[in-house]
């Protein structure tokens, strides 16, 4: 098991939640601080459910987003959104046996490459015909499946492990997105990003807990595997006993209270938490209560990428898959930081891959050479690719930075790098 002993700075995803994640107790979730002194439980009672938002998620009359998985939680769903490029409306289509995003170009095809990542191998925020898979298909002249979704690296792990024994492929594509960290410890999507409106369900997932400083790196299933499990999430009694002790509660609730102005109410808890994982600190100011809080999570969630990594990298060698790793990117302060200073909040990642000699494309270092080249701002050149998500230019960006690697693992080569033209 590998020992984990540094810290790392709080991932992009991690900011937005602090800044805008979560969601305000109502007053009918009110408990007193004898009853709740961290205000876990009135946390966890201004997520639940409704009966009526179980029903029209299982009717799919609401959450757009994704529907009902048994195993994984959930699995993206056919949809249309208006946030594309030029405030476009974006088309979504997923093949209803294997949820995998519409193929485009030679469906007719044997398919020998498989991608699996996060939202940036999904694509979200172009269409279908738009995708870096499907640019790099119609380059290569050959399908490439896209499995993506938008979760975590352990969660991509278990994708994989389903989707190569019903449609396996030689070449696998795996990705790294630098907000994917922290979600691998997340297992109801609700605590982490609380009621964020009507486009996702945010529902349980597989997930891990992780101890850096212990070494424990322990797999746990879906915790509504059915229908009626998911009903008990409306019910407040049901889920404190589930969820009393998450590690992620612990987490979102420290936040929570950081936004409300209690910060203290955390103190003890983070205190605790922060000694648990090998963490000397006397959590007592609401700066050093963000101070460790963020620590915490993003040491153990760099700590579950690693081991997740592993895992994926023994798979495919253990049934004969060529395996390429993309480190992708979005945020203006990581990409910036590097550009400017050539620092990186992940370079564990980086030292991992190069001691274990797997092959990688770095965007992050694809795109501060293309930056160069560039006589505008940062922010100009960031807006060339960016939507939130890649655009289009993006996923082209994409395609064509991993498209060296891919030919030179290739065995035969696509049609156009035979030389038979």
């Amino acid at each position: 098991m590998r020992r984990f002993q540094y810290i790392w700075p709080l991932s992009f995803a991690a900011i937005l939640i602090v800044v805008v994640g979560g969601v305000k107790a109502t007053a009918e979730a009110a408990f007193s601080p004898e009853d709740d002194p961290s205000g876990a439980k009135a946390y966890l009672k201004s997520i639940l459910y409704t009966p009526r938002e179980v029903d029209d998620w299982f009717a799919r009359r609401s959450f757009s987003f994704g529907k009902y998985d048994s195993e994984m939680g959930f699995l993206l769903d056919n949809r249309t959104e208006r946030h594309g490029w030029d405030n476009s409306i974006c088309t979504y289509t997923y093949d209803p046996e294997t949820g995998a995003r519409r193929l485009i170009s030679y469906p007719e095809k044997a398919c020998r490459i498989n991608t699996y990542g996060d939202s940036f191998v999904q694509c979200e925020q172009v269409n279908d015909g738009e995708t870096w898979q499907e640019v790099l298909a119609g380059h290569l002249g050959e399908p490439v499946r896209n499995y993506g979704t938008g979760n975590s690296i352990y969660w991509a792990y278990l994708r994989m492990l389903r989707e190569e024994k019903r449609t396996p492929a030689t070449y696998i594509i795996f990705n790294i997105y630098e907000g994917d960290h922290h979600r691998n410890m997340i297992s109801w999507q609700r605590i982490a990003y609380g009621q964020r409106g009507p486009k996702s369900f945010h529902p349980t997932i597989p997930y891990v807990r992780v101890n850096p400083a212990t070494g424990e790196f322990s797999e746990h299933p879906n915790t509504c595997p059915t229908r009626e499990s998911v009903a008990n999430l409306c019910d407040f009694d049901w889920v404190y006993d589930k969820f009393k002790d998450d590690f992620y509660l612990k987490i979102a609730v420290a936040r929570q209270n950081q936004r409300d102005g209690t910060p203290e109410r955390s103190y003890e808890v983070i205190t605790k938490l922060a000694a648990e994982h090998g963490i000397d600190a006397q959590v007592d100011s609401p700066q050093k209560l963000h101070e460790i809080t963020e620590r915490i999570i993003s040491r153990a969630g760099m700590f579950a990428t690693l081991e997740a990594m592993e895992r994926v990298a023994e798979y495919c060698r253990q049934h004969g898959k060529k395996l390429l790793f993309i480190l992708s990117y979005g945020s203006h302060r990581v990409m910036l930081k590097y550009i400017e200073e050539g620092v990186r909040f992940d370079q564990p990642i980086v030292d991992l891959l190069d001691e274990k000699g797997w092959p990688y494309v770095d965007l992050l270092e694809a795109h501060a050479k293309d930056f160069v080249q560039f006589k505008i701002s940062f922010e100009d050149y960031h807006a060339r690719y960016y939507v939130g998500h890649y655009g289009p230019a993006g996923n082209f960006f994409y395609a064509f930075a991993l498209k060296d690697k891919l030919v030179e693992m290739l065995d035969p080569k696509p049609i156009p790098y035979q030389g038979r033209f």
